[in-house]
């Protein structure tokens, strides 16, 4: 039950659901879709609008264009939201779901407002809601399918024209830029010189090595410890606990004590990290 809990409130959507393409391709699949919906099915009462068929195809038309838009809206806030803010499944869950309310509170007036049909509203809301939760989970369903599939293609093309031992002195080489609230990078570092970060109120502090055998440097950077994590991007550098951002690749030992989860470096003079509940299956995961 905690294991559940803990995917369901701390994983996060892969960014390929927020991307550009699968905006389009999600606002374009869903308004045809919803059209063959409407002109096969005939959902929301629209059995009633009219007898004539090309003038029910018009108004049906204008149903999907109206719907379309509250879709459009909703997708492009979340693709603005996304580049700042890393979206839970949760969230997404909560967002699918207003979505799914904002369009069948819109199909249940149309026919009352716009076609002066005398049709009760609840009797009108609970059928939208049903249909509507069809019309967008089948393209959205199709839509996230695809574009896992893409994504795991591309990860497989990687993973054939790099070997794990070249894959990870890439990694160890890159050079990580910290940037202050500002976006201004106030600090650059080789990633396999980076022990952990620490934060403090609106400051981080990086703590790394310019020398293995000399204590650690250490350099303050006024920004938020989500900001870095975000702009971070690396597999091996992890959030533990509320205030602490490490390095796993540095990490020699994952103990278990009465407090909890502990990070042990094996260098002589330096901390063990908490590892907060919150974080603890991540970090076992990246770490085994």
């Amino acid at each position: 039950m905690y294991l559940c809990r803990l995917i369901i409130m701390n994983n996060y959507i892969p960014k390929y659901l927020t991307s550009k393409e699968s905006v389009i391709w999600t606002i374009c699949g869903t308004a045809l879709f919803a059209e063959l919906f409407i002109l096969i099915y005939q959902p929301f009462g629209s059995r009633s609008w009219t007898d004539r068929e090309w003038i029910f195809i018009g108004f049906a038309t204008l149903a999907v264009l109206v719907a379309m838009a509250i879709i459009t809206a909703s997708r492009t806030f979340m693709y603005l939201y996304a580049k700042k803010h890393r979206i839970a499944y949760w969230e997404y869950g909560v967002w699918i779901l207003v979505e799914i309310f904002a369009m069948s509170f819109t199909y249940s007036l149309f026919p009352i407002i716009v076609l002066h049909r005398e049709l009760n509203f609840l009797d009108l809301f609970r059928e939208a809601m049903i249909d509507t939760f069809f019309i967008l989970l089948i393209p959205y369903t199709v839509a996230t399918l695809a574009f896992i599939l893409e994504d795991k293609t591309k990860r497989l093309k990687e993973l054939g024209n790099n070997s794990p031992s070249q894959e990870k002195e890439e990694e160890d080489n890159t050079i990580v830029c910290f940037k202050d609230e500002k976006g201004d990078v106030k600090l650059s570092l080789r990633a396999e010189s980076i022990y952990y970060i620490e934060s403090a109120d609106n400051y981080a502090t990086i703590y790394y090595s310019n020398n293995e055998k000399q204590a650690l440097s250490r350099y303050m950077l006024r920004n938020s410890l989500k900001q870095i994590e975000d702009s971070l991007n690396r597999r091996n550098m992890v959030r533990c606990h509320r205030s602490y951002i490490v390095n796993l690749d540095k990490v020699k030992v994952l103990s278990r004590s009465k407090e909890g989860l502990q990070l042990d470096f094996g260098k002589e003079g330096l901390r063990l990290l908490p590892v907060s509940k919150t974080y603890s299956r991540k970090v076992i995961e990246i770490f085994s």
